[in-house]
């Protein structure tokens, strides 16, 4: 059902960072986080998926089915807006997470090797960042071999999908809120409704 959608997604999503971690830092485990991270991907998309496929008959289970076509309907607005505000928002946690591996790179780069390289100083960074001069792989190239450092592009993506998966924690815990109207509630909404309709009408 819809909360078993969202309840497996949002593990699915929080354990998706280690295991690139894993993959890209302990190669000697092999297979094994690529075959997570790929069972993890399948389930996400298997959820998204399912949500669409079962989503109608919960909201009619729910709402009744007199209801669940005006209610699918926002239902699917709120769709594409977030269709729409998605990716920019993923746009930022990943560019967020690009600067904070330039950052911490930074600090490991000789100052006056960096500024003989980019022609600027330090304090520039940011808006070197900001201009694509300065990017994770030639800062890589500044830092000295000996202090071992490991390239962080594989991290980049880690607070994208923990932002993923509280969303969707968030939704699995509403969705486990809603409950079916009892029928004494339903009775009353519905003649409040007549009585406001009769009202109307005899104003008119």
């Amino acid at each position: 059902n819809t909360l078993l959608a969202f309840a497996m997604a949002s593990p699915a999503c929080f354990v998706i960072p280690p295991l690139i971690s894993a993959g890209a830092s302990m190669p000697e485990m092999g297979a094994a986080p690529l075959a997570g991270f790929v069972a993890s991907m399948l389930g996400i998309i298997s959820c998204y998926g399912g949500l669409f496929a079962v989503l109608p008959a919960y909201v009619a289970d729910i709402y009744g089915a007199q209801n669940a076509g005006a209610i699918m309907g926002r239902l699917l607005c709120g769709y594409s807006a977030a269709a729409i505000a998605g990716p920019g928002m993923l746009a930022a946690l990943r560019s967020r997470g690009d600067w904070t591996a330039v950052s911490d790179l930074a600090t490991k780069v000789d100052p006056h090797t960096f500024e003989k390289t980019f022609g600027a100083p330090m304090e520039n960074l940011q808006e070197l960042w900001e201009k694509k001069t300065v990017s994770i792989q030639n800062l890589l190239s500044l830092v000295p071999p000996e202090m071992g450092v490991v390239d962080p592009t594989h991290t980049l993506y880690a607070t994208t999908f923990y932002t993923m998966s509280g969303i969707l924690a968030g939704a699995a815990m509403c969705s486990w809120l809603v409950r079916p109207l009892d029928q004494k509630t339903l009775k009353r909404v519905v003649d409040m409704r007549t009585a406001s309709s009769s009202s109307s009408a005899l104003k008119k």
